[in-house]
């Protein structure tokens, strides 16, 4: 589970170098592998899931931003909006797509507002928009095939997943 989330911070890294910053396809990949994989992490320990949203957000703003706490923040919201969400939402192809979608959603407005917040952007609703449209495509395509990745994983070395 953490060894997928650490793949796709790294993937997302490179896709946003051969991507350009204007394009409709902007990844989101870390948010959308913690949507995936949340259904392997044990439920019992929910602070994992936690735990693992902050240390990957601080990696985050190191890596990707210059807005220290801003992604750990966000990161840390997102997951416990993953935990409520999958109280309620079945753990299947649909329900975690649904999930992905509203997250990837929560996430570029929470950012967006967060920035806006702090001073270090005007707020722009076209600007906001077209940040949450330009992730959406990608990550969408992203979490199938991560979907039916961890289904083949899961199925192929018999790992329980916990429900």
């Amino acid at each position: 589970m953490i060894f997928i989330i650490i793949i796709s911070f790294f993937l997302e890294g490179i896709i946003s170098n051969l991507i350009n910053a204007n394009s409709y396809l902007l990844p989101l990949f870390t948010i959308t592998s913690l949507v995936i994989t949340y259904p392997l992490f044990n439920k019992e320990k929910k602070s994992l899931i936690i735990i693992t949203s902050f240390i990957v957000g601080i990696m985050y703003d190191i890596a990707y931003t210059n807005s220290l706490f801003i992604n750990t923040f966000t990161f840390i919201l997102c997951s416990l909006l993953i935990i409520l969400l999958y109280m309620y939402i079945p753990d299947n192809l649909v329900g975690k797509t649904s999930i992905n979608l509203f997250l990837i959603v929560s996430f570029k407005f929470i950012s967006y507002l967060l920035l806006f917040i702090f001073g270090f952007i005007n707020f722009n609703q076209h600007i906001l928009i077209k940040g949450i449209l330009s992730s959406l495509i990608l990550n969408i395509i992203y979490g199938l095939l991560l979907y039916y990745i961890c289904e083949k994983i899961t199925i192929k070395s018999k790992f329980k997943q916990y429900k």
